[in-house]
């Protein structure tokens, strides 16, 4: 399997998508361009506007589900998905889907670009961050990588 975003013309899809979302406030469960966007939703949108659709539609959740319930909710929607592929944690490469642990579960989802996690999180909205940076690097549960089929 060839990973989806191996080729340039791919990667740069995926960078514009990356940036047209960029200074859209946090909204929980929303997915609206410069209106507002959740952590699951910003990785919906990304992909899709890069031409990725991985046709998941994510039930009503609180906001707050993950410090409360320590069922992997978000992983089984991620392990459903039949284009991703679990890949070792430290080695990312661009396009691919980071997984965090906050409270009691696999809670947050990102993408990793260029050294940076790419996400959308409560009170900043989307924003760009170094990979190592620790407070998110110490909660990094999975690496997923999205795949052709």
């Amino acid at each position: 399997m060839i990973p989806y975003f191996l080729s340039r013309e791919r990667q740069n899809k995926l960078w514009e998508a990356i940036v047209a979302w960029e200074g859209t406030p946090y909204r929980h469960y929303c997915n609206v361009i410069g209106k507002g966007v959740d952590c699951n939703h910003y990785v919906l949108g990304v992909y899709l506007l890069a031409g990725l659709d991985l046709k998941v539609k994510f039930e009503p959740y609180p906001p707050d589900r993950h410090l409360h319930v320590a069922q992997e909710i978000l992983l089984e929607y991620v392990e459903a998905i039949k284009c991703l592929r679990q890949m070792p944690k430290y080695k990312p490469m661009n396009g691919d889907l980071l997984l965090y642990k906050f409270g009691l579960s696999t809670s947050h989802p990102a993408i990793y670009f260029n050294d940076h996690i790419c996400q959308s999180i409560m009170k900043s909205g989307v924003i760009r961050i170094p990979f190592k940076e620790q407070k998110f690097f110490k909660r990094l549960t999975h690496v997923y990588r999205p795949m052709e089929i």
